[in-house]
């Protein structure tokens, strides 16, 4: 049995969208709320908010990092009578499409141990004060040469440090790009991990790290693949079923004190670089999933299009990127359209 666990520390607002028709259309009964806060009134609110709307929940001690309440998320998950888990950050949620992909994938005869994302999108905020908009964007991607680090090195100077700190900072940037580029899956900076058996939940995420804590249990996952110890395997998010949502500060902003400070990155590379010369990080990128369609699924969210199209003469096909190619000749005969001119 799959459940959704959400993993949430203030503002019961965040927690609708995850039932709401209008994004991820979770029923209640399918979900868990994992309340992991050090504000008491917070922590107060969410427990309310949970009662009004019939949400299974459990309060969790928290030590005000994010590696925390993730823990407490799979140590709960562990002790549950679910087989498999899809971990949701409160600020973020799925697409409709998701909660369907992952439904398929736990009901499927062979269910790999966990997965995790590449092309993955994030809802960010553009615009002015005055006239705030969002774009969605690949916020994650990071293929060689499309890291424009002059325009960083000019961002890195309006925050008037010295000329010493700012080639330092500049240099900590480099040096996580080109370890990501390495080691993460496609082109990508970091590589989530958002379903889990409890196989998998066993690789806990580094609580001495308040930034990174993600990457880093995703090069463990990825390390045990390597090792045969369990299977991961790879989305590529054409559609997407997991939505960043960047319009409020996260982690990465406030431990940077507003993007004005990166010494967090120094023991980041640090310790990745320590897991290089361990031998425990591989650049070979696992498996991506492969899902066997019998129907067209819905690839519209929030007008988030995507995946694959395939075309033959005049006629198209549109499925998502991890169609299998039995799905593609199964279907094409029954719903491929023709081109419009």
């Amino acid at each position: 049995m799959l459940k959704f666990y959400i993993l949430i520390s203030k503002d019961p607002g965040r927690l609708w969208r995850h039932f709401s028709s209008n994004y991820s259309n979770l029923s209640p009964s399918e979900a868990e709320v994992v309340i992991n806060t050090t504000d008491e009134q917070d922590e107060r609110d969410l427990v309310e908010f949970c009662k009004d709307f019939g949400l299974s929940y459990h309060v969790t001690k928290s030590n005000g990092t994010p590696a925390r309440g993730k823990n407490c998320l799979l140590e709960i998950f562990e002790n549950s009578p679910h087989d498999y888990c899809v971990q949701i950050d409160g600020d973020d949620y799925l697409t409709p499409y998701g909660v369907e992909l992952y439904k398929r994938v736990a009901a499927a005869k062979v269910v790999p141990d966990a997965i995790c994302l590449k092309e993955q999108v994030s809802i960010v905020p553009i615009g002015t004060f005055w006239k705030p908009e969002i774009e969605i964007r690949k916020f994650f991607h990071c293929s060689p040469g499309t890291i424009d680090f002059e325009k960083m090195e000019e961002g890195l100077k309006l925050t008037k440090n010295s000329e010493e700190t700012i080639s330092k900072w500049l240099e900590y940037q480099k040096e996580f790009y080109s370890l990501a580029q390495k080691y993460v899956e496609g082109d990508e900076s970091h590589s989530r991990v958002v379903f889990m058996s409890k196989k998998a939940a066993k690789y806990k995420f580094r609580e001495d790290f308040t930034v990174g804590e993600d990457t880093l249990q995703y090069y463990a996952l990825k390390n045990a693949h390597m090792n045969k110890e369990l299977v991961l395997v790879c989305n590529d998010e054409a559609p997407a079923t997991y939505i960043y949502n960047q319009t409020m500060p996260g982690t990465v902003y406030k431990e940077s004190k507003g993007n004005q400070n990166f010494d967090w990155m120094y023991e980041f590379n640090k310790e990745v670089r320590r897991l290089e010369q361990e031998g425990i990080l591989h650049a070979k990128d696992v498996p991506l999933l492969k899902i066997n369609y019998t129907e067209i699924p819905n690839m519209d969210d929030f007008g988030i299009v995507g995946g694959c199209q395939y075309q033959r003469g005049e006629k198209e096909l549109r499925l998502p990127a991890n169609a299998t190619t039995k799905s593609v000749n199964t279907l094409w005969e029954k719903y491929s359209t023709s081109i419009e001119k």
